[in-house]
């Protein structure tokens, strides 16, 4: 159980960092 919350804590902060990245990138550019 452990080792698979900490594989989704891994994940949703990849898709965290990702999506902020992304809304970063298109702010810069509008």
């Amino acid at each position: 159980l452990l080792n698979y919350e900490l594989v989704v804590t891994k994940i949703l902060t990849q898709v965290f960092i990702k999506t902020t990245q992304a809304g970063e990138f298109q702010s810069t550019n509008s």
